[in-house]
């Protein structure tokens, strides 16, 4: 068995989860994968959101919900953000 995780055995932070080969499949994700992207969801909200994502004031929100309507015919909308679908690939074995 080897380790997932950040890092490698014992050292750095997170949690380090044990993953299971079976049959030379890939490795089945360890069941505490929910709490990383947790780990990962919170990091952005605290250290990333504060820093590049801003409210803007009333008349600025005015004018880019005016263009957005005008661009797609929603009303009331500030801003949107795409999220496309990136591609992972398996851990090397």
């Amino acid at each position: 068995m080897g380790t997932g995780g950040r890092g490698g055995e014992g050292g750095g932070r997170g949690r380090h989860q044990r993953r299971v080969v079976r049959g030379g499949q890939w490795p089945e994700p360890a069941p505490a994968v929910p709490a990383v992207v947790l780990e990962v969801c919170a990091a952005i909200r605290n250290l990333l959101m504060p820093r590049f994502l801003c409210w803007p004031d009333a008349a600025a929100a005015d004018g880019f919900k005016a263009r957005f309507q005008a661009d797609s015919g929603i009303p009331d909308v500030v801003g949107a953000c795409t999220g496309p679908r990136c591609s992972s690939a398996p851990p090397p074995a």
